[in-house]
């Protein structure tokens, strides 16, 4: 009797005719550019913290020209600084550490893969606005 009483509950409970809600879309906030939502990232993930854009001595690598060199890993390693190379120091930080950073350490960003693109899109357009 106690089992049909519980069954007879979860079926109830499951027999919602409510519309469940759509997940909301992650994209850049209204009339925000993906640039633009980029760099509102890159502020609220606190990444301006340990990462300077205009060139100056920081905790971690200055990222303003970046996008587009050639850079020499500890491991020997030469990579280009890539949107592949951007998503991968994002993810995971420790398999593309910069030479003279090593004793840093970068946190890892859970982020959607909307926020990630909109970051790694204002991150390389910061190599366009330094030339």
């Amino acid at each position: 009797m106690f089992r049909l009483l519980l069954l007879i509950v979860l079926l109830a409970a499951c027999g919602d005719d409510e519309p469940r809600p759509e997940p909301t879309p992650i994209g850049p906030p209204a009339g925000s550019t993906d640039l633009e939502w980029g760099e509102q990232l890159f502020q609220s993930q606190g990444c301006f913290a340990c990462h300077r854009i205009d060139g100056g001595p920081s905790v971690g690598p200055a990222l303003n020209g970046v996008a587009g060199e050639s850079r020499t890993l500890p491991d020997g390693r030469t990579v280009v600084v890539d949107a592949d190379y951007l998503r991968e120091a994002l993810t995971e930080p420790e398999a593309v550490r910069v030479p003279g950073y090593e004793g840093t350490v970068m946190p890892t960003y859970e982020l959607a893969p909307a926020q990630l693109d909109a970051l790694i899109g204002y991150l390389q357009s910061l190599s366009v606005m330094a030339r």
